[in-house]
């Protein structure tokens, strides 16, 4: 008898679709290296997502994804296509630079093949020579990706310094000792910032460059021990100082960087992050946009897996990922109201705590720099006003500190200059506080007192803020003496 049921009729992937689930078909297509009907089958298979290979092919297109080159290949690659090279002068190249391949494995495997073809007499002859058919704006070093996605791999483990594997769920979680892990990396980063804007802005008199220079000094005294901490989102931290240094024309610190890391490196004791990160900057790996892109997708991805779609850590990854992906400010306050709808609609509209505020403090940074101050003090508003968010607020001194200080910045660009200073206060209250808790110079102290003595100085009140001023000079004093470097020395 005729079944009367009728065949469900199969759902293609959307924009949509395709949008969320394209950090797993690159990782497995790109980064994995698999075959594209493998990768087919993969998504059909684990994640119910449909889609023809020309769908693929399309989307691969003008996402800019394509296979990366393996090291081993680069002998067979540089014959065919040096030899083809005669017959076509222009084509898109995809170069591999010298130090970004071990010459000496592809050159030994040559060997044990017995191939006819005769060796390179040196890597540099060989190497000006690989070119691939592949149109490409940058280049994919195949190594760094690898090393990233093996690093992530290796750290979710019970042995790792910032996870653990839970004795009673038996799932990975975050260790209770990373947010002081996080506060070292983060106070770093912004030390390097503060110290970089006093360095390349033309100063007002001589003591903003001194100033700069003595922040910068422990920032790199600091280094040793933030790397030791192997936070998540370490590689990440220094690979955009690096960037913000070669962006600056700094290139004097950005050399002094890289060494201090390769050295630092090659002393026993060290984390194997340490070892990668060397490894990633001594290779040449370009830090564009694009290259940026793939890195954080890799680590969102190794997150999502391990932590869930909506931990904290797999949250700030994800904020990463979408600020290198997105070009303006624009977009990305755009792009983070969106991924604050889907985590309300992830963990339900009854849920408010970290996470929340976390995007919500991102997205007022991104409508800071999009120069929609009203905008931001909405933002805010809708926490300040809230009861329940207020109360959630004061349980997270960073969150407040962030809080007010995007409050401060926003009034300050509709010149309502003695509003600004409440919350600038604030502000300083809270990171004066954590100084006298911690006995250590928290950089958050540093940076609101910067920020007040600014305002004072839009209000007329220079008295007051050369006072500051002055308290601002004592603190980098101690900062230097705390790790050991002397205020002469510059």
């Amino acid at each position: 008898m005729a079944s009367n049921i009728t065949p469900k009729r199969l759902q293609w992937a959307g924009p949509t679709d395709w949008e969320e689930k394209r950090g797993v078909i690159t990782r497995l297509y790109s980064s994995e290296n698999r075959p594209l009907k493998e990768v087919m089958e993969i998504m059909e298979r684990e994640y119910g997502f449909h889609a023809t290979m020309k769908m693929y092919k399309h989307r691969f297109k003008r996402w800019g994804v394509v296979k990366y080159v393996n090291a081993l290949n680069a002998r067979k690659i540089a014959r065919l296509e040096r030899d083809d090279d005669l017959h076509h002068s222009s084509r898109g190249a995809l170069v591999i630079r010298p130090q970004a391949t071990d010459i000496a494995t592809p050159m030994a495997s040559t060997a044990r093949a017995k191939s006819p073809h005769p060796p390179a007499a040196n890597g540099a002859e060989l190497l000006p020579q690989l070119y691939t058919r592949v149109s490409s704006p940058f280049i994919r070093d195949e190594s760094a990706f690898h090393s990233v996605k093996l690093y992530y791999d290796v750290s979710f483990g019970s042995s790792s310094t910032w996870t653990q594997v839970s004795p009673s769920s038996g799932v990975v979680e975050v260790k209770p000792n990373l947010p002081q892990i996080r506060d070292q990396l983060q106070d770093l980063h912004t030390r390097f910032r503060i110290a970089l804007n006093k360095l390349t802005v033309k100063p007002t008199n001589p003591a903003e460059l001194v100033e700069g220079i003595k922040i910068m000094r422990v920032a790199f005294a600091r280094l040793p021990l933030v790397l030791a901490s192997e936070d998540p989102i370490l590689i990440n931290h220094i690979l955009d100082l690096v960037r913000r240094l070669q962006d600056s024309g700094q290139t004097y610190l950005e050399s002094q960087l890289r060494r201090h890391i390769a050295a630092l490196a090659q002393a026993p004791g060290q984390p194997h992050s340490t070892t990668i990160i060397s490894r990633i900057l001594s290779s040449g790996f370009p830090l564009d946009r694009d290259h940026r892109v793939l890195l954080t997708q890799i680590v969102v991805e190794e997150f999502r897996q391990h932590l869930g779609p909506w931990h904290f850590e797999t949250l700030q990854l994800e904020m990463w990922y979408l600020f290198n992906r997105e070009q303006d400010w624009q977009s990305r306050a755009h792009v983070l109201r969106r991924l604050y709808a889907k985590v309300e609609a992830g963990v339900g509209k009854d849920v408010f705590d970290d996470r929340h505020l976390d995007i919500l403090m991102n997205l007022s940074s991104a409508l800071l720099r999009a120069e929609e101050p009203e905008q931001v003090l909405e933002v805010t508003g809708q926490v300040f006003s809230d009861s329940a968010r207020r109360c959630e607020l004061d349980k997270h001194p960073d969150h407040a500190y962030n809080f007010y200080w995007l409050s401060a910045k926003a009034l300050g660009k509709q010149d309502k200059h003695l509003e600004a200073e409440s919350y600038v206060r604030m502000a300083m209250g809270i990171a004066k506080k954590r100084v006298q808790e911690d006995n250590d110079d928290d950089v958050t102290y540093l940076s609101a007192m910067e920020a007040l003595v600014t305002n004072l100085r839009n209000q007329g009140r220079l008295s007051d803020a050369d006072e500051v001023h002055n308290e601002m000079q004592t603190w980098i004093r101690n900062s230097l003496e705390k790790v050991g470097e002397k205020e002469d020395a510059t």
